[in-house]
Formats: C-alpha cells, sequence, structure tokens
C-alpha cells in the first residue's frame, strides 16, 4: 500500500514541475524491467540450485508451514531416508488430491544447502518460469529501445 502512495506522491511531484508524459512512461516502463530482471534472476539462481541437487526417492508425508521462514505459504513435505524436507516452493491450492498422493513413491531432486526438495511441480515451475521470464525480459527490453529510439 505504501509503494502505491509513494508512486502516486513522485508522479504528482513530477506533473507539478512539469516533467512530460513520455518520460513518466518511460520511468514506469522502467520499473517494470527491473521487475522482471529481478524475476528473472530468481529463476536463474532456483535452476542453478536445481542442477547441483541429487535425486533421491521420497515419498509425500503431508503440508505445513516451513518452521525457519515467517512466510505464510504452505508448502509440501517429503520423507527421504527418515527425514522430513519441505519443498522449495509453496504447494499448489488447487487439485491438491491430484497432485500429491498421500504415501505414494516419487523422486524428488534433494538440495543439500536449501535443505528442501525440488518436486515435479517445482521442477516444471522453474523451467517455465526461466523461459518465460526470459522471454518477458527480452520483450520489455525490445519495447525499451523501440520506445526510446
Amino acid at each position: 500500500m505504501e509503494f502505491i502512495l509513494v508512486i502516486a506522491v513522485i508522479f504528482v511531484l513530477c506533473k507539478i514541475f512539469g516533467v512530460s508524459d513520455f518520460y513518466l512512461y518511460l520511468g514506469a516502463l522502467g520499473i517494470v524491467e527491473l521487475a522482471i530482471i529481478g524475476m528473472a534472476l530468481l529463476f536463474v539462481y532456483f535452476c542453478i540450485r536445481l542442477v547441483f541437487s541429487k535425486r533421491k526417492k521420497a515419498e509425500f508425508m503431508h503440508f505445513g508451514k516451513r518452521e525457519s521462514e515467517k512466510m505464510p505459504f504452505t508448502v509440501a513435505y517429503y520423507k527421504i531416508e527418515n527425514e522430513e524436507y519441505p519443498c522449495v516452493f509453496p504447494s499448489e491450492m488447487v487439485f491438491t488430491e491430484k497432485l500429491y498422493r498421500k504415501n505414494k513413491k516419487c523422486t524428488v531432486l534433494y538440495n543439500k544447502r536449501m535443505n528442501a526438495v525440488f518436486d515435479i511441480w517445482a521442477v516444471i515451475t522453474c523451467v517455465v518460469g526461466l523461459i518465460c521470464s526470459n522471454l518477458a525480459v527480452m520483450a520489455t527490453v525490445y519495447i525499451f529501445f523501440a520506445v526510446t529510439a
């Protein structure tokens, strides 16, 4: 909420000082570009973590909140060799009965540094997110240079 208020104040100040609409649009496009680049870097980070993960046999146990974090997201927990590990990404909200089956053996990718696993849904999220975010970066860079040229 504060972010929107700050943007509104900056917009009003720019209009008072006579900044043209072109530069306001260019600034907004720059902020969107930075957000998309940040998202792409996040997916690059997770894909690098994914590459250095080890394949393990696991069993889906339950859903729960991660103990060490304050995030309100529910994650899937998998049991590997009598230890429970959370999934890297939050669990899906819809079709949980179809996506996660209790006591079903599956293969996950365990990352020792993160002390978490990548299930099949996290792997798909990483790969599709990396592809889409890189396409979005290329598109917004193209638009940014097309507008400024």
